[in-house]
């Protein structure tokens, strides 16, 4: 009699099969959901990137600034301690502040050398290299009278190395800030 019962009983359950099958659609459902999430971290590493880049690259202007408007309140010539003629490869350092041309090479360091512990400057002397570059062109109106002059900061990060500015875009992994620089006073 226990025989004929085993016979009859309905057993629920899921099959072998069944569960094979409901294992590799949860797996696919997962492998999805994490391409997602690693893509939206991709996403946001290179927007960080691109928000540094940009500052970097205002930053550069704001160097050259400086120095013209420390040698004006210092009575000196707008642009002494700038080249005197238009050049392509420069750079302006935050810790020495002066202006250098004929570089090869433009990594950004990251270093201690603010006045805390806990500042990190950008600089091209000390520090751990970094991912950016910055170079930095001078282009006067007229290298013979020198009233203005335009100032592009480039700056690159990756394994890119500064470029033409024709091709400084951001999928390029390039940003610039451009401004024009009068000179101030009468010398």
């Amino acid at each position: 009699m226990n025989q004929d019962f085993l016979r009859n009983k309905n057993y629920a359950g899921f099959s072998f099969l069944e569960t094979i099958i409901s294992v590799f659609l949860i797996s696919i459902g997962m492998i999805a959901v994490i391409g997602l999430m690693l893509s939206s971290l991709r996403e946001s590493m290179d927007s960080r990137d691109q928000v540094i880049a940009t500052l970097l690259s205002q930053e550069g202007i704001e160097l050259v600034r400086s120095i013209r408007d420390n040698n004006w309140v210092n009575d000196l010539d707008s642009f002494a301690g700038f080249p005197n003629i238009s050049r392509k490869y420069c750079f302006i350092d935050a810790i020495d502040n002066s202006i250098h041309c004929g570089a090869t090479s433009f990594v950004l360091k990251l270093g201690d050398e603010g006045n805390s512990t806990y500042q990190k400057i950008y600089n091209y002397n000390s520090g751990t290299n970094t991912k950016f570059q910055r170079r930095i062109e001078i282009k006067y109106d007229n290298d013979t009278e020198k009233n203005m002059v335009t100032v592009t900061s480039i700056v690159v990060w990756g394994d890119k190395t500064p470029t033409l500015l024709e091709k400084c875009i951001s999928s390029n992994k390039c940003v610039y800030t451009k401004t024009t620089l009068g000179r101030w006073g009468g010398n």
